[in-house]
Order: structure tokens, then sequence, then C-alpha cells
């Protein structure tokens, strides 16, 4: 480890050195008869300093621009030409990538969970039945920075950070080198404490609680690796859940149906011994899964596990980050240990989900430091509300009326936020994201349903492919008999059937 850079260093100056060296060294032996080692170095140098000096004169550019223009039209030397000029472009301090570059960004790719460096290259308009779209045009490399895919994106489906398009560039050519000197297997990165990705181009994926490698939140030239476990920021747990957006999450009893929703194409898994609608229809207790069926389920899949704690109970909380769940559902299906407090999500590492009935509740659970909300509630009512309104309607709710500021600025809420409860089909799943839901949880009952791993399958399409009604027709078929819903003859329940 000491040695290395050392040798490394020592061996490539010499390299250096010695290819310059041999440029000139045959013409001083044959015109003086003997060989002095690094002469033909300083002629190489001069040659090259003398070659930029002249260039830059006016006849000496317009000679170079007369040599360019004949060589182009070589056959097959114009080609080889080309491409050279580009790779010397490309590596040149006075490179144009800040022009071709236009933005460093993160798009996801390529599936729900993994992530992507690309820079925008351009953009432009398609016209479709709904009317123009504006795309992006993103180069995602593959091969350091040289080689790599292009795609057209929407604004939306693009993460914008804080990386300038220089350190975007000198990041994705040092990560393979700097990854191979950790040893890891796999890593995230956090930018800025702004996003969590998975640096999947050279890497596996893995859990992201397991490891994260910051960037220090300071000036770009101060800017330093550091190999750190995480830290247990708002950001970075709010990051982690950004990972999820536009994917689907399972409730799983088994490892077994843990494997099953990560080949249908989950972004996460819900850890539970037993399914707890049946465990209170029994008579009993819902509570944390056992430790030992949540590290079997983490044992048979790469993706993310979530656990539940029940509400209040900060030690079971406790427990599931000792036992390195990716996140934490302090859940209300969960019998609640305490009816009135919920637990301190702001003094735990891993990021908590929580439920809501309301833009109240909602509000109340991320100022307590949940990263990812599960609901159905409302948050367009706010749109027509004036400023002076705002502290009212946040005494009314019981919110923060900086997250109700917030919240009306964005349209949405500032986490991430998931539809739960009923989606039982694709059509399900595909009305809430086109309701503007940021993914959905899928209840265990699919387990139930006449072919669980098609119909998982089927939820996840839809979900990628919402808005397209062919897609959706498509994947609806043939899925056998539905997960179990609501029971019509139970008491209480409203039938709006005979309805005028």
């Amino acid at each position: 480890a000491i040695l290395f850079p050392v040798v490394v260093t020592a061996y490539l100056t010499w390299w250096f050195l010695e290819f310059f060296d041999n440029f000139f060294s045959p013409l001083y032996t044959y015109l003086f008869g003997f060989h002095v080692f690094g002469l033909g170095f300083l002629t190489s140098m001069l040659f090259i300093f003398a070659t930029g000096v002249f260039t830059s004169s006016w006849m000496g550019a317009t000679l170079f621009k007369l040599s360019d223009y004949i060589i182009r039209k070589v056959p097959l030397v114009k080609h080889i030409y080309s491409a050279a000029k580009q790779v010397s472009a490309a590596v040149s301090p006075d490179n144009e990538a800040t022009h071709s570059f236009r933005e460093c960004v993160l798009i996801r790719h390529p599936r729900h969970g993994e992530y992507a460096f690309g820079f925008i290259t351009g953009q432009t308009k398609m016209t479709t039945p709904e009317g123009e779209l504006e795309l992006f045009s993103v180069y995602v490399p593959t091969n350091h920075v040289y080689v790599g895919d292009i795609f057209l994106l929407a604004a939306p489906d693009i993460i914008r950070h804080n990386l300038s398009v220089r350190e975007g560039i000198e990041f994705q050519a040092a990560m393979h080198a700097h990854v191979t000197k950790l040893g890891l297997g796999a890593h995230q990165l956090v930018c800025y404490n702004f996003v969590v990705l998975q640096q999947y181009l050279f890497l596996a994926p893995t859990r992201p609680a397991e490891v994260v490698v910051s960037c220090i939140d300071s000036e770009p030239d101060d800017l330093e690796m550091t190999e750190t476990k995480q830290h247990g920021t708002f950001a970075v747990k709010s990051g982690l859940a950004q990972m999820l957006k536009g994917g689907v999450i399972m409730d799983v009893v088994t490892a077994e149906e843990a494997r099953i929703a990560e080949e249908a194409g989950a972004v996460a898994v819900m850890a539970l011994e037993r399914v707890p609608a049946d465990i209170r229809k029994d008579g009993g207790v819902a509570r944390m899964s056992d430790p030992d069926m949540i590290r079997s389920i983490k044992a048979a899949v790469t993706i993310p596990v979530m656990a539940k704690a029940r509400i209040g109970h900060f030690v079971e909380a406790q427990i599931l980050e000792a036992l390195g769940v990716d996140y934490i559902d302090e859940s209300e299906v969960l019998t609640p240990a305490d009816d009135i407090h919920h637990i301190s999500k702001h003094n735990f590492k891993v990021p908590f989900v929580c439920g809501c009935r309301d833009l109240g509740e909602a509000l109340r659970r991320i100022a307590e430091g949940a990263a990812m909300i599960r609901t159905k509630g409302a948050i367009r009512q706010l749109a027509t509300l004036d400023e002076d309104e705002l502290y009212v309607y946040a005494k009314e709710i019981r919110a923060p009326v900086e997250l109700v500021r917030q919240t009306k600025a964005l349209g949405r809420l500032p986490v991430v936020n998931f539809a739960a409860g009923g989606v039982a089909t694709p059509a399900d799943a595909a009305l809430m994201m086109q309701l503007g839901m940021d993914g959905v949880f899928v209840g265990s009952g699919i387990f139930k349903s006449g072919d669980p791993a098609k119909r998982a399958r089927a939820i996840v399409q839809a979900v990628t492919h919402y808005s397209d009604a062919k897609i959706l027709a498509e994947v609806s078929g043939g899925l056998g008999d539905a997960m179990v819903g609501i029971d019509v003859r139970e008491n209480g329940f409203t039938s709006y059937a005979a309805r005028s």
C-alpha cells in the first residue's frame, strides 16, 4: 500500500521520458556518434513548444487550416484523423466539454434503484398527441468518458445535483480506480449531501444502507472523497428514498416471496412475519417481525429490505436498525405502542417510512424525520391559499408552517410519496401513478392471487408504463383470480350499487 503508488509513479515517469527521448535520440546518435539520455526529451519538448507558438501566429494558423483541410479529403486517413482529433479535444485542458456537455446530471438507468452519471448535450422537442414534449439529450459514459450511450429524457426523469461538468468528468474518470482501492463489492455515492445513487457502471448492486461513499459538502476545489459509513442526515435519508421513485414495493412473508418480488422488478420488499390484518383478526398483537425471518429475507434478495416497527416503539426501531434493514416503516397497521407519540426519526441513521391519512399527518411525520410517506391525502387544496391563509391552515392541520409553505410551492409533498392500500391490479397501480404518486406499495395479498409472479410483473410494468393504455391492456390479461379485497359482507360496508 505504501510502495505501490511510488513504484507506479516512477514507472510512468520513466516511460514518459523514454518515450519522448526516443524521438530525437537516434538523430543525435547519427550526427555526433554518442547518446545522452534526456537530450532527445528536451528537444521533443522544445519542438512541441515551437509548434504551438508557430500555429498561434497568422501564418501558422493558415498552414494548419490548410493541412487540416487536405487531410480531411484523403480517403481512410480522414476517419482516423477525425477520431484522433476528437480524442485530443476531449483530453485537452481547454477542450469544448463545457460547450458540448452543458450539465452533469443523474438518470435512473438501467432499472429502478440503479443510477448513472450523465451529461446533458442538447435538447429538442417532440410532437405528441398531447402536445409538444421537451426532451433532453443525455450522454451516459460506459467506458470512462469517451464511449457511452445517448438517452432522450423528459425533464422530470433527470436528477440534477451540484457537481459541475468538469467535476463530473473527473469523478467519472477516477471512480473505477478509487473503488478498486477501497476493495468494495459495490457502493453508493452521496454528492454534496444531495442525492444517493448507485454506481452500477463498474460494480454489482447492493443495498443502499450498507456502504456510502460521501462527497464532502465543500467548495469544488476542496472536494475530496472520504471512506465512511453512512451518516444519518436528512439529505442522505431522503436521497435513499428518492432511489425508489417510479417503482413498486411489495409486502412479503417468506424468502421465496421476496425472490418472486425481486424477479418481477420490485424496487424493495417489506418483510412481514405475518399479515398484520390476520394477526388482529385472530385477536393478537401485531408487532415487529422476528429478526431471523428478516435476516432470511435480506439474504435472499439484493434489493432494499424494509421492516415494520410499531408506532412509538423506538426500541423496535433500534433493533431493526441493528439488523441492517434499509428502511424502517413506523406502521399504523401494527398495534400502536403509543397512541400519542411517534418515534423521533432524526435520531436514526436509517430512513423511515410513515403512513398518513391526510396532509397534516404527512407533514407532522416529515417534521419528525420521515424520509418517505405512504398516503392517499390531497395536496392540491394548498394551491388556492394565500400566504396569509397558510398560517391559519398550518395551525388547523397542526403542521409546521415552513413545511406547509414548501409543499404549496412544490405542489406536492417535499419527500417521496407512495400510494398504499387496495392496489390489486395493473389498472389500480397505473391510476395511482396518473394521480401523481411516486410509486405504489402492494400488499402481501398479491401472493394469494391466482398467479402471483405474473401479477407482480404486470403491476411493475403498469407503474413503469402508467400512461400507455395499450401496454396496460396487454399486461392486464390472463392474470387469474385477483388478490383478496374488501369483504362486502362485513358490517359497516357501504354499498353504492343502488344509488340513483
